[in-house]
């Protein structure tokens, strides 16, 4: 499952005090958010409260590099409240299972976001810009996606092994460039 295996990777660069505290931390904030969505039926109101929580509660802020892997791995994002968009993307995807909002992670060239789906709704929630909702045609125009990128795995919802293929490939690159050699996992 999708939290197993983010967990698996990030143990391959963590020890198991930091990925505990780490997992301490996400538990926490389950269980803060759960309360707080007690009273709240609908997905689109409870992700308001998340992006509240996330980026006014608990600072958590963008930051564009792709070529950190602190930024992109949940133990270093929850410790310095700072994830690139792969980052901050399967910190919102994982409190989503744990919290059973019907999210998911989107890809276009270079970048990661997610969308919320129920039923006849589709919002993207831009997570460099504070979890703030964005239009499909805004993707399409600003990453220059062009009908035949379309079929491929841009702008259409991604499973978890998706996901996570897509945190491995990103994480594999970044080691690589640090000199270091990542260990073939199953997702």
């Amino acid at each position: 499952d999708f939290v197993s295996a983010v967990g698996n990777i990030d143990s391959m660069f963590y020890t198991g005090e930091d990925t505990h505290h780490s997992a301490s931390q996400l538990n926490e904030m389950v269980q803060v958010l759960s309360e707080r969505f007690k009273t709240v039926k609908s997905s689109r109101e409870r992700v308001g409260i998340l992006n509240t929580f996330l980026f006014r509660e608990m600072g958590f802020q963008y930051e564009k590099s792709l070529d950190n892997i602190k930024f992109a791995l949940l133990p270093s994002v929850i410790r310095s409240r700072r994830g690139n968009c792969i980052g901050l993307s399967l910190l919102y995807l994982y409190l989503g299972r744990k919290l059973n909002l019907p999210i998911c992670g989107v890809s276009v060239p270079n970048h990661t976001f997610v969308r919320l789906r129920d039923d006849d709704l589709m919002l993207n929630f831009e997570l460099s810009d504070s979890g703030n909702s964005h239009t499909y045609q805004e993707y399409v125009e600003r990453f220059g996606i062009v009908s035949d990128m379309k079929e491929s795995i841009y702008m259409r919802d991604l499973s978890d092994r998706e996901v996570v293929g897509l945190l491995y490939s990103n994480v594999g690159v970044i080691a690589l460039k640090q000199g270091k050699f990542v260990e073939a996992i199953k997702v």
